[in-house]
């Protein structure tokens, strides 16, 4: 009892400062986004190098900053180099998007509209060209499968969360048909990516930060295209679905085992 009323204590104190850095932080990094976007234009037309300077702002950063925070990357070794996928995962929390980041591969997010507004964070996300989406808007789900399909003809892989949203409980959602929709149209191989923990770190409609999570990322190994030509976007959707439901039941199999050690 006393260990949980001293961690909440704890999630109260660093709670605040990292989200204020995280702000103060993000006025020189955008900046230095808004300078990078002028010089590369001319050269950098799918936006790599702001891309990477994302991932340093985001994916290492506001990670290292939090002490009570660690992130392992598993299964690197299942992405081919120079390969376009349509990259899918879990979507457990915030923290999702920047344990992605540490991939250190270039992507464009698809994300909900709403992000591409808030300030500097939003204004970052339109500088590098990511795809917004209107869940509920028929046209703008539209609009989002055409931009993702010309990515992928532009040699951009496209990241996708399939379940839609965050998840409210922890528990995978069904995925939906779109990630599925743009590998089949496109022929993209699909890279299937698992989360675990992240909620534990941050949860949905939660703003404190709690403390000693190990959040692992496991790259799996990719449907092919040869897969992705055979199969209809049902059976891609399954196929990924269930390899991620797996990968998450292993670790947690691997927990309940070593608590009970």
């Amino acid at each position: 009892m006393i260990k949980k009323i001293i961690s909440f204590i704890l999630s109260l104190i660093i709670s605040p400062f990292v989200w204020i850095f995280a702000l103060l932080y993000a006025i020189p990094m955008f900046t230095i986004a808004l300078i990078i976007k002028i010089i590369t234009y001319p050269f950098d037309r799918r936006q790599v190098i702001l891309h990477r300077l994302g991932a340093f702002w985001a994916g290492w950063t506001y990670i290292f900053i939090n002490p009570y925070w660690h992130v392992s990357i598993l299964g690197k070794e299942n992405i081919k180099k120079g390969t376009t996928y349509v990259m899918v995962s879990n979507h457990q929390s915030l923290v999702d998007i920047l344990v992605l980041y540490r991939l250190n591969v270039h992507f464009k997010w698809v994300a909900k509209s709403s992000l591409f507004k808030v300030p500097l964070f939003g204004w970052q996300m339109r500088l590098c060209r990511y795809i917004q989406l209107e869940r509920e808007d028929m046209r703008s789900q539209f609009k989002m499968l055409k931009t993702a399909m010309k990515n992928i003809e532009e040699r951009n892989p496209v990241m996708i969360f399939p379940e839609g949203t965050r998840t409210p409980d922890g528990n995978m959602q069904r995925f939906k048909d779109g990630a599925f929709v743009i590998a089949k149209k496109t022929g993209a191989p699909i890279l299937p990516i698992m989360i675990h923990n992240s909620y534990d770190a941050l949860p949905k409609k939660s703003f404190l930060m709690k403390q000693r999570t190990h959040i692992k990322v496991q790259v799996l190994p990719e449907i092919s295209a040869e897969t992705v030509a055979a199969s209809d976007t049902k059976e891609l959707r399954r196929l990924a679905q269930e390899a991620i439901q797996e990968s998450l039941n292993n670790y947690l199999e691997q927990e309940k085992k070593a608590l009970k050690k």
